[in-house]
């Protein structure tokens, strides 16, 4: 269970990875954030990626051990997952993203696939499959957070279809007027908040239910949701993080419904 994400000052350079300070189950230790044809800008307890930009959590300190040691993957399925967010450059178009996706993506015959960090998710991006999680989506205007589960992957690890437009998604500029965005009154996006989503278990390795609570100088707002048989299974077999940016000047109403 993640307490803080807290990265280390200072830049890495070459192939390493900077470190991140985080609390595990009440323990401190480290975990890596990738970078590769970028650079994070990286201020004392922070990281921010520029637009276009996608990150990695890895117990691997840099390109050459990601094979060996890996994505960071824990059991997540009754647990729970705390951050910090600023989000207040994010404007009309942006959308900034901490998710979950099932790499690494894998060929019909179990071979590893796509980029060099093996990238899949629910929308084909890259052009492999897998079960995706996205538990932040966002800019100024509205919060999403929506699970896509997919078929059952073949013996060797392919998945042929997942469900793009996702189910059980959580809204928060649709549930109460005012309460969340530029300036409102509960979490007002222009400045930072605390966010933490919890995993409720339930029996054979059902997701029963999932709540995203956000918090602001004392404000808490919860919304909570339904849950899915596969993706508790995914969630407890270990989905890697995925921290990025990306913009587009129209085709994200799903998200913005017009505030824009």
């Amino acid at each position: 269970m993640f307490k803080s994400l807290i990265l280390a000052a200072g830049l890495a350079y070459a192939n390493a990875f900077p470190s991140m300070d985080v609390t595990i189950d009440g323990q401190p230790d480290k975990l890596y954030i990738t970078e590769d044809w970028f650079t994070l800008d990286v201020e004392g307890a922070s990281v921010k990626l520029g637009m276009n930009m996608r990150a990695y959590l890895t117990r691997a300190a840099d390109m050459g051990q990601l094979d060996t040691m890996g994505y960071y993957t824990p059991n997540l399925l009754g647990g729970s997952l705390e951050w910090d967010n600023d989000i207040s450059a994010a404007q009309c178009g942006c959308v900034d993203t901490f998710y979950l996706v099932g790499m690494p993506a894998t060929n019909w015959d179990g071979s590893k696939a796509a980029d060099k960090f093996h990238y899949c998710d629910a929308n084909q991006v890259g052009g492999f499959y897998c079960p995706e999680f996205d538990m932040m989506e966002s800019n100024l205007y509205s919060w999403r957070s929506t699970i896509h589960k997919c078929n059952q992957p073949n013996d060797q690890g392919h998945y042929d279809w997942c469900d793009a437009g996702g189910s059980c998604a959580i809204d928060f500029q649709q549930q109460e007027e005012g309460a969340y965005g530029q300036g409102a009154w509960k979490i007002d996006t222009t400045r930072p908040f605390h966010s933490k989503i919890n995993f409720a278990a339930g029996a054979g390795d059902r997701l029963d239910s999932f709540t995203v609570e956000l918090t602001q100088e004392g404000r808490t707002y919860t919304i909570g949701s339904c849950g899915d048989d596969t993706i508790g299974k995914d969630l407890k077999g270990g989905m890697a993080f995925v921290l990025s940016t990306w913009g587009s000047s129209d085709g994200i109403d799903w998200l913005q419904h017009g505030k824009c």
